[in-house]
């Protein structure tokens, strides 16, 4: 709510107070990125630090920046880098957190679902195959191991379906040459959206079973309509406009998801 936002956020006596440094506005990501920025500089200068291990032993996010850095020192300094590092941790938080709250939530109330995704992360990556050589990294699973899940894919993207994280029209305005949207004529300038909750529910893309959390739906259909499927899926918007942190989303999910599932047992 923008009175809300104000009223917190954007308030002119906070900001002032803050710029006199007798109120703290920072969001609280940034003291989190600060320190590990400062320990992972020290660990690069050949310094001890009981936080963070040595960089080459890290090929995270943070490594691939201070590596950028070494390479464009022109370009990219220590404040680019905590720039970065921020957008990485506050970038989709929320959707993400809101799509992992309601993969779980579905997978329990549906016990078949979360026994058929046992069953598949049993068989087709065996506990002793996950990071032979690291015992404490052994129930982790990487972006490529979760690949091999096609039944952890169809949980995810039904639930993308069935519970899109974002409930608000997403507005787009139209160019001054108007535009035709579903065989319709829209002048230009017109402010049009499209809502995922309605177009998720669509039954002449996802059947008459819209209610319902499925997700076979995704491996019994037909190559064309999977094809259409896909297009349709408006989590992450589309065209142009599609959310610049799908791709760190998605790695977060399909590795957290199987990775959770080997190191808890999880119930009702």
């Amino acid at each position: 709510m923008p009175s809300l936002d104000y009223l917190f956020w954007r308030n002119p006596v906070l900001l002032w107070l803050s710029k006199r440094g007798w109120y703290d506005a920072t969001s609280p990501t940034v003291p989190f990125a600060v320190r590990h920025l400062g320990s992972r500089l020290k660990a690069v200068g050949g310094e001890k630090d009981s936080n963070e291990t040595r960089p080459e032993a890290r090929e995270d996010l943070l490594a691939k920046f201070l590596n950028a850095k070494r390479d464009n020192p022109g370009l990219i300094n220590d404040r680019t880098v905590l720039g970065l590092s921020l957008s990485m941790v506050n970038a989709g938080g929320d959707t993400t957190a809101i799509t992992l709250s309601a993969l779980f939530y579905y997978l329990l109330k549906f016990p078949r679902c979360l026994r058929k995704l046992l069953i598949e992360l049993d068989g087709k990556l065996p506990t002793e195959q996950l990071r032979p050589d690291d015992s404490s990294f052994k129930r982790v699973i990487g972006w490529r191991e979760a690949q091999q899940l096609p039944y952890l894919e169809a949980c995810v993207k039904e639930t993308f379906r069935i519970h899109p994280s974002l409930s608000l029209f997403l507005e787009r305005k139209v160019p001054a040459s108007g535009a035709t949207v579903a065989g319709q004529h829209v002048p230009g300038g017109v402010i049009v959206g499209c809502n995922a909750w309605a177009l998720h529910r669509n039954k002449a893309v996802w059947g008459d079973d819209v209610e319902v959390y499925r997700p076979e739906r995704w491996l019994e259909c037909e190559s064309e309509v999977a094809a259409l499927r896909n297009r349709t899926l408006f989590q992450f918007g589309a065209g142009s406009h599609t959310c610049l942190g799908k791709n760190i989303s998605l790695l977060e999910m399909y590795k957290l998801v199987p990775s959770f599932l080997r190191a808890f047992e999880v119930g009702p």
